[in-house]
């Protein structure tokens, strides 16, 4: 199993890979939440371990929200030290988090 961080990690690796789009705190919360969403659904089984909480603005999951809080509203420029491209091996699971990331 992946951890948030790995989901979070993902989705920033793809808006570094495009100078004219940004990740916020807020935008990785969002898009690690449907990636719980859709793996549930698909898979019968959680992505992550992590709790999600609804907050005012949408669902956040807390970890995932301290460590990106610093941040504010900025870009999220750097993804983690040991993260890695390989820990997506299924190209389906790539397939469909490029989708979501390209539709939020």
């Amino acid at each position: 199993m992946v951890t948030v961080y790995n989901v979070a990690d993902f989705f920033i690796d793809l808006a570094q890979g495009n100078e004219n789009d940004t990740i916020t705190n807020m935008r990785v919360n969002k898009l690690v939440y449907y990636a719980q969403a859709w793996f549930l659904a698909r898979h019968n089984a959680p992505l992550f371990n992590e709790e999600i909480e609804a907050w005012e603005y949408g669902p956040v999951i807390p970890a995932l929200y301290q460590k990106y809080k610093g941040y504010g509203k900025n870009n999220i420029e750097y993804v983690s030290d040991d993260y890695s491209t390989s820990i997506f091996s299924e190209e389906e699971n790539r397939n469909i988090f490029i989708n979501l990331f390209n539709s939020l």
